[in-house]
């Protein structure tokens, strides 16, 4: 019985430190689409939703769901699931591609119309391949990685501030 127990906590807290871990991406992504600003267009009214748009499956994407109705800069947060429709029927301000999207990621992004949609993702490779924001883990801290040309590209202007607690590639120049 003893054995068990000991055994089994270190996985107990393995899997606590996984849901803390994506509950934090989640609270890192709100955060992301604090610190953009998108063009003024984006929105009909002030207080029009800002949708957040899932691609796939994974466990960041169920921690985003307790964002659904939060307020980012006075739109309150709508979470949706692409479920296989194409890009175009959705009005998505940011995308979040799961890691299940591994095979798919470079093909979702490039069929997003140009239009200002803040892509983020927790998969290698993510910014260098046309996304914006990639969430990676490095000597045991969550960072990110900016590709400041294709934000830009997109419409989308990232705070000094978020540019400063990242990793940054693209030109920090103004264009």
């Amino acid at each position: 019985m003893h054995l068990c127990l000991l055994a089994c906590v270190p996985q107990a807290v393995i899997a606590a430190e996984q849901n803390d871990s994506d509950l934090f991406k989640a609270a890192f992504i709100f955060n992301f689409a604090k610190l953009t600003s998108w063009p003024v267009y984006t929105w009909d009214t002030p207080d029009a939703a800002l949708i957040l748009c899932t691609a796939g499956k994974d466990k960041l994407v169920d921690e985003l769901k307790q964002l659904n109705g939060k307020l980012i800069k006075g739109h309150p947060v709508s979470i949706q699931s692409l479920e296989n429709r194409p890009l175009s029927e959705n009005n998505c301000h940011v995308l979040l591609v799961a890691t299940s999207e591994q095979p798919r990621f470079k093909g979702i992004l490039k069929s997003l119309p140009i239009q200002p949609v803040l892509t983020v993702s927790e998969l290698s490779g993510f910014a260098t391949d046309g996304g914006i924001i990639e969430i990676f883990r490095k000597n045991n801290r969550t960072r990110f990685l900016i590709n400041l040309d294709v934000a830009r590209h997109s419409g989308l202007k990232i705070s000094s501030r978020l540019l400063s607690m990242a990793t940054v590639i693209g030109n920090r120049e103004t264009p």
